[in-house]
């Protein structure tokens, strides 16, 4: 029997000793704030020891499973991102009557939006309480937020250890993933994986100016590193990109050995809802509608909010809609709830939840897909066309579009949904995919953490990150066997020009005898 304690003891101290020490840093936004701190949750459960570091404006943040909050200073109660400002950005944007309107106009907003994070940063890289914290030999390995990297990644080159970086899949050139535009369609695009020869032709233009976008619009360098550090070199020294996605509802596209899919990560079993909404859902003879556009959508203009708010008056269904402003619907309450917050992992688990009304943001889509509620998708910004297009395209919501839909179309198609076979049965066959892996999230998560901080990050890259953008996509190749190309047809044409001169030269001049 001491043997055994011995023994069992042992295995304790030894998994012990392979926790790893981790730093968290997501950008200040609340929906990045709550997976990264799910992603926390779930490391610190395997026995990781796991800070994370999050702005005081996002108050709402649990210490789970032992995860240590590390709290820095903002100077405003709300992140600038889910502002009343930053809102009817969004909804300028969206009303938008092009698509190259929109992508101008998406540009000015990331800009805008880029302008007040370098002030946060700023701040940041002055908080004394933090700086001090952030030292060699505190942590052994840190996941930063690919939202934005220049500020985050100061600390941890000044610490010397290992990168993950977490976030929704784009730019994957940079992480030398051999994508081809051919079939990989890019967020920006209106494509599926199916393309035409024009729709090709527009993404791979997309994905060219994508590339220019992206190291013309971000920071060209990281304060506070000696030499200073390209923020596009921060993708090249990563050791991990830990992928906000399933293939549950991705695209099937190449990938590389340092890019693991975590989308699995975000949705759980859910728990039991508060009295007053648990209530409202057992009350609800004909099921019950979510409509929420997460954290970013905060607030809706009055006019768009009478649409929905007489859509909602006129089907069976009750609903409970994620809004500030109370007063923006004059429904029956016991038919409308109107929530600053929901518990929506939660709600969408409830039987009697029947569809999720939403702006198709990673986290939501991935909740409503493995909770296998249908989804009527009105995209806004950023990823969400990507994701409600999709979503649409494998048969699992419909799409609408905000900026000219009418209520009569939005009842139709909240009934017509609800009855759709079809959508019925491929969200059934997608939860089960999502559901369905040879690992929990958190287990692979863990391994690998473990694995990196063990043996390190060199042998999960490839060469390509030695190669320069040409040479990856063989540029320099094909402009080479271009060239020969060229030479071999100049010296042809020169060669056939030379033949032809010389015929006529010889045979040309000759008088024809005539009889």
């Amino acid at each position: 029997m001491a043997d055994l304690l011995i023994v069992l003891l042992c295995l304790l101290l030894g998994q012990r000793a392979m926790a790893a020490r981790v730093i968290i840093i997501p950008q200040n936004v609340k929906s990045h704030v709550m997976f990264h701190a799910r992603i926390a949750s779930l490391l610190a459960g395997q026995g990781h020891v796991v800070d994370i570091l999050v702005p005081t404006n996002i108050p709402d943040v649990l210490e789970e499973n032992g995860v240590r909050v590390i709290w820095h200073k903002t100077a405003t109660d709300v992140p600038f991102v889910n502002t009343a400002e930053v809102s009817e950005m969004f909804v300028d944007y969206a009303m938008a009557t092009s698509f190259y309107e929109q992508v101008s106009k998406n540009a000015a907003i990331m800009t805008k939006i880029a302008a007040r994070w370098d002030q946060e940063c700023s701040a940041l890289l002055a908080d004394v309480d933090i700086t001090s914290q952030m030292v060699p030999g505190r942590y052994d390995i840190a996941i930063i937020d690919t939202a934005t990297m220049k500020c985050h990644v100061s600390f941890i080159y000044r610490m010397d250890i290992p990168i993950i970086l977490l976030g929704v899949l784009t730019f994957e050139w940079m992480f030398r993933v051999p994508t081809l535009p051919s079939f990989v369609p890019l967020q920006l695009s209106r494509s599926t994986d199916r393309m035409s020869f024009l729709e090709r032709l527009e993404n791979t233009i997309l994905h060219v100016f994508g590339h220019v976008g992206f190291l013309s619009l971000t920071p060209r360098t990281v304060p506070s590193t000696e030499p200073p550090i390209a923020v596009s070199d921060i993708f090249h020294r990563s050791a991990l990109y830990f992928v906000l996605d399933d293939l549950s509802i991705a695209y099937p596209r190449p990938t590389m050995p340092n890019l693991v899919y975590v989308g699995d990560a975000i949705p759980k079993p859910g728990e039991p809802l508060d009295p007053e909404v648990a209530s409202f859902v057992a009350g609800a003879r004909h099921g019950v509608v979510i409509f929420s556009f997460g954290s970013y959508f905060s607030h809706m203009p009055r006019s768009m909010a009478e649409k929905f708010c007489s859509a909602f008056k006129r089907i069976p269904q009750s609903v409970i809609w994620k809004q500030k402003n109370g007063t923006l619907c004059d429904a029956d309450p016991g038919k409308v709830l109107l929530l600053d917050w929901l518990p929506q992992n939660d709600l969408l688990s409830h039987d009697n939840v029947k569809l999720f009304i939403s702006h198709c943001g990673i986290n939501s889509i991935l909740e409503s897909v493995y909770h296998s509620v249908p989804i009527i998708g009105f995209p806004i910004c950023l990823d969400q066309p990507f994701n409600a297009r999709r979503l649409e395209d494998k048969g699992l919501a419909y799409r609408m579009r905000i900026n000219d839909f009418s209520v009569d179309e939005l009842v139709s198609n909240i009934g017509k949904i609800l009855v759709d076979g079809a959508i019925s049965k491929n969200l059934q066959r997608a939860s089960a995919i999502i559901r369905h892996k040879p690992d929990s999230p958190e287990r692979r998560l863990s391994y690998w953490v473990d694995h990196v901080v063990t043996y390190g990050h060199s042998h999960l890259r490839s060469k390509a990150f030695d190669l320069n953008i040409f040479q990856f996509y063989c540029l320099d190749v094909l402009l080479v066997i271009l060239g020969i190309l060229l030479v071999i047809c100049v010296l042809v044409y020169s060669c056939l020009r030379k033949i032809c001169t010389y015929i006529k030269c010889c045979y040309g001049s000759k008088k024809v005898k005539t009889l």
